[in-house]
């Protein structure tokens, strides 16, 4: 399951700020290798609102001794303990302007429907 790669940035972002474009090369690195390989991507926000569409990626992936419950997903998706920020649009500008970049090109390249 993916999320908004500028979701990820976020999480990076809160985690190690000194370190956001270093760690987010190699997450993009990782992302592109799965998905070269032939892993199946799902939208992590599908996902997120709906207990039902999760029950059933679990079921499709051969994982039938589990039931999925509505509050496993009411957890935020940037839950650090002390975020330093919740949008993308607050990474500072100079930071954005570095990554922006693969980010756009990871979109295009596994994504085209949300670049189009």
């Amino acid at each position: 399951m993916l999320r908004d790669p500028r979701q990820i940035a976020v999480s990076v972002f809160n985690r190690h700020p000194r370190e956001v474009m270093a760690r987010l090369e190699g997450v993009w690195e990782l992302l592109a290798g799965y998905l070269e390989d032939g892993v199946t991507a799902f939208y992590f926000h599908e996902f997120t609102t709906c207990p039902r569409s999760l029950q059933a990626l679990v079921r499709w992936t051969g994982v039938d001794d589990v039931e999925v419950e509505a509050s496993w997903l009411e957890l935020p998706v940037n839950a650090t303990r002390t975020p330093t920020i919740t949008s993308y649009r607050q990474i500072p500008e100079s930071i954005r302007h570095a990554i922006d970049p693969p980010i756009r090109r990871f979109l295009a390249d596994y994504f085209p429907e949300q670049t189009a």
